[in-house]
Formats: structure tokens, sequence, C-alpha cells
């Protein structure tokens, strides 16, 4: 039934919602077939839609290690953090560079005085940014 609803799905031109649900009404079975699950559950389930999507949070007790999850929001923040990580530090040795260049000018260098003031603040904008970055992803992931 559910390769049916599949293809459905498919000539429907709505393959991403069908595949996802089709993909679950076969781990409703394979709960069934691991005593997870009453026949009376899986027939009720089928019988109201044609598919019988088994629930994200019963996926681990029902199919056990049969079936791994992922969770690719927080990868990806994971991802972005570390990314975010690496680019603060080029920007600290950025940034510390153009200090001291700036400490250079103040001596006597009065003619790059410019250019290192913009430097500096281009550094520590983008330095701000990225530490303002790291903080709202870490607060994602505690979340």
């Amino acid at each position: 039934m559910a390769q049916n609803e599949d293809c459905k799905y498919f000539i429907g031109n709505t393959p991403t919602r069908g595949r996802i649900n089709n993909i679950l009404s076969h781990l409703t079975v394979i709960s069934f077939f691991r005593d997870k699950i009453g026949l009376s559950k899986v027939i009720d389930s089928f019988n109201r839609t044609g598919v019988a999507p088994l629930p994200t949070k019963k996926i681990p007790d029902a199919c056990g290690d049969l079936v791994a999850l992922r969770n690719l929001g927080r990868e990806k923040l994971e991802k972005e953090l570390e990314e975010s990580l690496e680019k603060r530090e080029a920007l600290e040795l950025r940034l510390e560079r153009a200090k001291e260049l700036y400490a250079e000018c103040e001596v006597g260098l009065r003619n790059k005085t410019k250019s290192v003031e913009r430097e500096l603040r281009v550094a520590q904008n983008l330095y701000d940014k990225i530490t303002e970055k790291i903080q709202k992803i870490r607060e994602n992931l505690m979340d």
C-alpha cells in the first residue's frame, strides 16, 4: 500500500512529502514485525489515509538500532560554529596587526594613519559581528 501511495505522490508532483510519509509507513510495518505495535494499530493507520507514518519520536523504540536518527539542524549549527570560530581566530590576528600598525602610526608614520584606522575599524567591526554570530549559535545549541 505504501508503494502505491508513493506512486500517487510522485505522479501528483509532490515527491518529498510522499516519500517521507511512505518511508515512515515502512517503519510502521517494521515496528509491527518487531512486536512494538499491534496489527490493529497498523491496519487502522493504513485505513485512514493509505499511509501509516510512524511518529518520529517513536522510531528509536520501534526500530531499535535498525534506524539511526540524525539531528541535521544541530550538526549544521555545530559546523557553522566551528567555521565561525576559525574566522574569528583569523580576525583576531588581523585585528592585532591593525593595532600594531596603528601604534606605529602614532609614533611617527602619520601618512599611514588613515588607512590603518580604516583597517582597524573594519577588523573590529568584523570581529564584533563574528563574535555576535558565535554567541547566537551557542544559544541555539543550548536550546
